[in-house]
């Protein structure tokens, strides 16, 4: 009987040492979600360095998160409804809206989630001579059109990029734009999976034809300045 009444009283006492950090824990968290406004990853790991726009009824804004993901929209905010866009590489773009702002105050608890981001990489070279081509823009874009995803990057000397933003998990049609004296080109259903990377997405580029003449005034025979192409 002793014995029964010991256990009793135990499992009432972790019972109630349960429901007290229950409290505890809940109270914590409705504290940090109305005074905090930060950019964060997976597993809630704030994002350094990510970008934060705002746009709304009455202006907009922009910040950088901090270290610690923190950001702070302080200035061409007038009072209205705003949406706000957070933005970083490796990571998938994230729009929250109806955030409400009043002049001269401050909204608080404006947290912002990212998912993380695919990736597809390669070259770009010339078929002519093999030699890479820097600069070139390559952009990759949903290949369902069923939503906005896609992003693009700009390749280095040695013709390579990484496209390493705003790519979920699905299929994705990669363009290199034409540059001169070269013709554009697209690969299509290129597989990508959140996380990691796609690799050996290639481009080497055709040649492209020339076409040259003059553009003068009608009538007069005037050639225009800049007209030769």
């Amino acid at each position: 009987m002793f014995n029964n009444k010991i256990a009793a009283n135990l499992v009432i006492t972790i019972i109630l040492v349960g429901v007290i950090a229950g409290i505890a824990i809940n109270t914590l968290q409705s504290s940090v979600n109305q005074t905090s406004k930060v950019a964060y990853g997976q597993s809630y790991v704030p994002v350094p360095g990510a970008d934060v726009y705002a746009s709304g009824d009455n202006g907009g804004g922009f910040a950088v998160a901090d270290a610690q993901g923190n950001y702070d929209i302080n200035n061409y905010l007038g009072t209205g409804n705003y949406s706000e866009t957070a933005s970083a590489p490796g990571f998938i773009d994230q729009t929250i809206g109806n955030v409400a702002v009043t002049a001269g105050a401050e909204t608080t608890g404006v947290d912002i989630y990212l998912s993380v981001s695919g990736g597809i990489s390669g070259t770009v070279t010339s078929a002519v001579t093999g030699a890479p081509l820097a600069n070139v823009l390559v952009y990759a874009y949903n290949a369902t059109g069923e939503d906005n995803s896609g992003g693009y990057a700009i390749t280095d000397s040695n013709g390579n990029y990484q496209i390493i933003q705003n790519l979920p998990s699905g299929t994705y049609n990669v363009t290199v734009e034409s540059i001169a004296g070269y013709m554009g080109f697209t690969l299509s259903s290129i597989s990508v999976t959140a996380g990691a990377m796609t690799s050996g997405v290639n481009f080497a580029l055709a040649a492209s034809g020339t076409i040259t003449g003059t553009v003068t005034v009608a009538n007069t025979g005037t050639s225009l300045q800049g007209g030769n192409c």
